[in-house]
């Protein structure tokens, strides 16, 4: 009998309550339904636990904790997540409805690989699009010496390397903890992509 769910998003949250609700409804309104969202909330002051405590969705999660930063909250998420794939999402972006989809065809086509992408868009809160990340080249790992090819979203990686493999909790890497953590996977397994835009980074600036 099957009790894991395949996918499990982790979203950590701090301060996000004019932007948690809709971010949080961009994952419970997915195509592939076979996932758990587990939203941490890392010690906000604002009213994001009221807000999330409305939503009765029993795939969310919500794991309140003290302030620690995002590599902590996102560490804190996956050692109690249960899916076989772990995704993110920062509080304040969004999938769109065929992310999850995308993501199972494709994983299942290159073979269950320990890393993967799927591609995204930089968009404006008029919902302008600024710029789209969609040509990445799975075959030159060289690239991540450059700089950071790849957002938090749109990467999945396998749980049960996520032991061997965890966000850097100390703060002096802070803003960079996401590259830092996926040189380290691309040195031990390579990265297969999904050109396909599945979700939006979203400028509210």
């Amino acid at each position: 009998v099957k009790t894991s769910p395949f996918f499990s998003v982790v979203i950590p949250s701090y301060n996000r309550a004019k932007f948690i609700s809709n971010t949080i409804d961009s994952v419970l309104k997915q195509t592939f339904i076979d996932f758990e969202l587990l939203v941490v909330d890392d010690g906000s002051t604002d009213n994001t636990a009221e807000i999330v405590s409305k939503i009765t969705d029993p795939r969310l999660k919500f794991l309140p904790k003290k302030h620690e930063e995002r590599s902590i909250a996102r560490n804190y998420a996956i050692d109690r997540s249960n899916g076989v794939y772990i995704t993110f999402l920062d509080s304040d972006d969004v999938f769109y409805p065929w992310y999850l989809q995308n993501a199972y065809e494709s994983l299942l086509k290159y073979g269950h690989p320990e890393f993967f992408h799927l591609a995204y868009e930089f968009k404006n809160i008029n919902g302008e699009v600024h710029a789209r990340y969609d040509k990445f080249k799975c075959d030159d790992i060289y690239i991540f010496l450059k700089g950071c090819p790849l957002s938090c979203m749109g990467v999945f990686v396998k749980r049960t390397i996520t032991k061997e493999f965890r966000f850097n909790e100390d703060m002096d890497v802070c803003g960079s903890e996401d590259w830092e953590i996926w040189i380290r996977i691309v040195s031990h397994y390579s990265i297969k992509t999904d050109n396909r835009v599945s979700s939006a980074l979203i400028d509210h600036m």
